[in-house]
């Protein structure tokens, strides 16, 4: 009788481990979008991630590492940007991206992020002190809006693009 309870109790325990940890994967991309400026221009603009993506089995995901977009995030070294998944509609992601500042003892928010499990679509909603929507892979302002409207969350696309 007591090797089934110690049997039980340490099923229950893997069990547990299972939906506590992880499962990290390599999440290291580059993709080509475009820039939707608010004022209705557009820029060819480069998405670059290296980090790890985090997948817990009962508890969504967590992203960490460094997210370069030239002009709009420009990261230090040791810097590192860490978003968690708010919510997944379709196989899409969404998260917040925000990330620590050592020197002004705040966080500094970015905007909005939308991707795909593998990271191969990236639309990225900016917040309001950067403005505008950026959208990969792309190679105009057509393909972009397809991304953004794509999307299951409902219309980002800013009014002056629409």
């Amino acid at each position: 009788m007591k090797k089934i309870i110690l049997i039980i109790i340490a099923l229950l325990a893997a069990a547990l481990l299972v939906c506590v940890l992880p499962l990290p994967s390599g999440a290291s991309k580059t993709v080509d979008g475009v820039w939707l400026h608010e004022s209705g221009a557009e820029e060819p603009i480069t998405i670059s991630l290296d980090g790890t993506l985090y997948r817990y089995l009962l508890r969504g995901c967590k992203w960490s590492g460094v997210l370069k977009i030239p002009g709009v995030i420009e990261m230090k070294n040791d810097e590192k940007i860490e978003f968690a998944v708010m919510r997944a509609v379709d196989g899409i992601y969404q998260a917040s991206v925000f990330a620590y500042d050592r020197a002004l003892n705040r966080f500094r928010v970015y905007g909005y992020l939308f991707f795909d499990k593998d990271m191969n679509t990236v639309v990225f909603d900016l917040e309001e002190h950067i403005g505008g929507v950026i959208a990969a892979p792309a190679t105009n302002a057509d393909e972009a809006k397809a991304l953004i409207d794509a999307l299951p969350f409902g219309g980002i696309v800013p009014d002056g693009l629409a």
